[in-house]
C-alpha cells in the first residue's frame, strides 16, 4: 500500500528532496504527505518554507543531530521541496535520546536498532505529534495511517552514542 505519510530528516534538503521526487514521480497525486523534520536550531527549509525562499539560519546551529546542523537549503534540493513538501517540523533535542533508547531496546519485542541522533528525526517528530492531539489532527495522522520512515545512519559517534544510549543488550 501507499504510505499517508513521510517524515524525513531535513538537512540541506537533499535526500528529502530525492524520496519526494521518487515518491511524486512513482505515484503521482496519490503520493503520501511529505513531512520534513529538522533540529530546531537548524531549520533552513522551514525557514525557507515561511519566506517563500531559500532563508540561511543564522547563529549557533548546535544539535545532537549533528548530519542535520545546517543553516542554508540546497538551491536544486529546494526547487523539489517548496512544491513537494507538504510539512515541516522541528525536534525538540531533548526527544532525540529517548527515541534511540526506544529504538535501541527493541519496541514490545521489535528487533533492537541502533539508530544514529539525525536517523531518528523522523521518529522522534512523529512520537511528538501523535502526543499532541491538534498537530496529530492537522497532519492527518490517526491510527489508519501507513507511515514511512527513513533511518540514515547507525552509531557513527559510537561514543556519543553510548552516552546517549547506553549498552542496548
Amino acid at each position: 500500500e501507499i504510505p499517508t505519510h513521510v517524515l524525513i530528516q531535513g538537512g540541506v534538503g537533499g535526500l528529502a528532496a530525492a524520496v519526494c521526487a521518487y515518491f511524486w514521480e512513482l505515484w503521482g497525486e496519490q503520493r503520501p504527505r511529505f513531512i520534513i523534520v529538522e533540529p530546531q536550531n537548524a531549520n533552513c527549509l522551514q525557514l525557507s518554507a515561511r519566506h517563500g525562499e531559500p532563508s540561511v539560519v543564522t547563529g549557533d546551529l548546535d544539535t545532537l543531530m549533528a548530519g542535520l546542523a545546517c543553516g542554508e537549503v540546497s538551491l536544486l534540493a529546494w526547487e523539489i521541496l517548496y512544491t513537494g513538501a507538504d510539512d515541516f517540523l522541528t525536534v525538540d533535542e531533548g526527544s532525540v535520546p529517548k527515541t534511540m533508547r526506544l529504538l535501541a531496546s527493541g519496541y514490545h519485542g521489535d528487533p533492537q536498532i541502533e539508530a544514529g541522533e539525525s536517523a531518528v528525526a523522523g521518529l522522534a517528530a512523529l512520537i511528538s505529534a501523535r502526543n499532541q492531539p491538534q498537530l496529530s489532527a492537522a497532519l492527518g495522522l490517526d491510527q489508519s495511517s501507513r507511515i514511512y520512515l527513513l533511518g540514515t545512519e547507525g552509531a557513527t559517534d559510537p561514543e556519543l552514542y553510548q552516552r546517549l544510549v547506553g549498552a542496548a543488550d
